[in-house]
């Protein structure tokens, strides 16, 4: 089965994008939130709020996700958890986490249906 450059761009690009994002926000949200005079705990339910759409997106859409509006999420929830006032930001914070749980859900969803699994171990390893 012949590899489609196309569809292995588009795993790397969704792939790439979320797991930045989680790390960015794993290590990097609740500091630039404490530095807003933000108080700890509540910077800390701001991310488990996150957490918790991503993992109910990623579960949820499954392979029916799509690229665009989960990068359009995304950015906007980054944008608005950090530029927007509190009460606010806490819906900018699920939008977050729900198009990194709708990347990671359409990357899965492009390997499941593009490639055979040794297909997908040879691209790994390369």
């Amino acid at each position: 089965m012949p590899i489609n450059t196309a569809r292995i761009v588009a795993i790397a690009a969704l792939l790439a994008l979320q797991i930045g994002s989680t790390l960015g926000m794993l290590t990097w949200l609740p500091t630039v939130l404490w530095a807003r005079d933000v108080d700890p705990a509540q910077a800390g339910s701001l991310f488990s709020l996150s957490l918790l759409a991503e993992l109910l997106a990623a579960l949820g859409l499954g392979h029916k996700a799509s690229a665009k509006p989960a990068v359009c999420c995304l950015l906007a929830g980054f944008a608005g958890t950090l530029l927007l006032p509190q009460p606010a930001s806490s819906l900018a914070a699920l939008l977050l986490g729900f198009g990194q749980g709708a990347a990671l859900a359409r990357a899965a969803g492009l390997i499941r249906r593009g490639f055979t699994r040794p297909a997908v171990g040879g691209m790994a390893m390369q």
